[in-house]
């Protein structure tokens, strides 16, 4: 099989691999949708969307002129590294060190980073030293983006992978988040949103979708990834209530393109985690 055709049923994608994947396609499609924004407020007539560069306004002809060259490079390096990690290609490990670097290195040279300059520094070396550990060193990891399918052992008992393990701490969160929010909603005039009751109970909801979802992952039942598409759902929903019931003052200044790129962004969180936990569990 071709060097760039590389797909590889046979082993499992490790959540941090899934969580670059959704990471790099989330950054091509911001960076596209400021893109796709700015060329219809040139080509459609009427009142034009407000764009800034260095937090000065500008038209969307100086948005384009100023920072087209940097979209379009966030687009290719992270379309890239997306599609690379997708495909296991090898090569990819090291664009993603290089860009730690660079990261690391713009800023430190910037003016905030200055009166602190050695903890950034540092932050930077820690997270090279464990990029590195993570690609080259992490077996799964390792076997992952390796020629040879990683070895199988039958056991009795199955062991819970580190991914499944930290998504389901990050679930019982959510659900204790949800539930204390939603007591909140129901119980508190002092709750920001109305209708309360309808949030409350969403809320709820959400908490009751993390919990099942959190003893799905934690006892790796067949059924986990059915329940991860319920939480999916219901934060979408929340997230949708928040939009229909903002305050009118809040409500007249968010941007349809934000609100876009959230669905877009839980729809491919959503589609992500579900394949993940598919493959992992059942």
């Amino acid at each position: 099989m071709s060097f760039f055709t590389k797909v590889r049923p046979d082993r499992d994608t490790p959540l941090l691999i899934v969580l670059g994947i959704a990471f790099s396609y989330f950054a091509v499609a911001v960076a596209g949708l400021l893109s796709l924004l700015a060329i219809a407020d040139l080509l459609v007539p009427g009142e034009q969307l407000p764009f800034t560069v260095n937090e000065r306004p500008v038209t969307a002809a100086e948005f384009l002129l100023t920072g087209g060259p940097f979209l379009v490079l966030v687009i290719a390096y992270f379309g890239a590294v997306g599609w690379g990690l997708r495909r296991h290609l090898p090569w990819v490990r090291y664009p993603i060190l290089a860009y730690h670097a660079l990261f690391t290195v713009i800023i430190v040279m910037t003016e905030e980073a200055r009166e602190d300059v050695y903890a950034f520094v540092f932050q930077g070396c820690l997270l090279l030293a464990f990029s590195g550990w993570y690609f080259f060193k992490k077996k799964n990891v390792v076997a992952y983006f390796s020629d040879q399918p990683p070895p199988r052992t039958p056991l009795s008992k199955p062991i819970r992978p580190i991914g499944i393990t930290l998504l389901a701490i990050l679930l019982a969160s959510q659900a204790i988040s949800g539930a204390a929010n939603g007591v909140f909603a129901l119980a508190s005039p002092l709750f920001p949103f109305t209708p309360r009751g309808l949030f409350g109970g969403f809320l709820l909801l959400h908490a009751i979708t993390a919990t099942a979802t959190t003893v799905g992952l934690w006892k790796l039942k067949p059924w986990a990834h059915h329940a991860i598409s319920a939480w999916i759902v219901s934060l979408a929903l929340i997230g949708g209530l928040m939009t229909m019931f903002l305050p009118p003052p809040m409500a007249e200044r968010l941007p349809l393109g934000l609100v876009a790129l959230y669905a877009l962004f839980i729809a491919g969180l959503g589609f992500l985690l579900y394949r993940y936990v598919r493959r992992m569990v059942t």
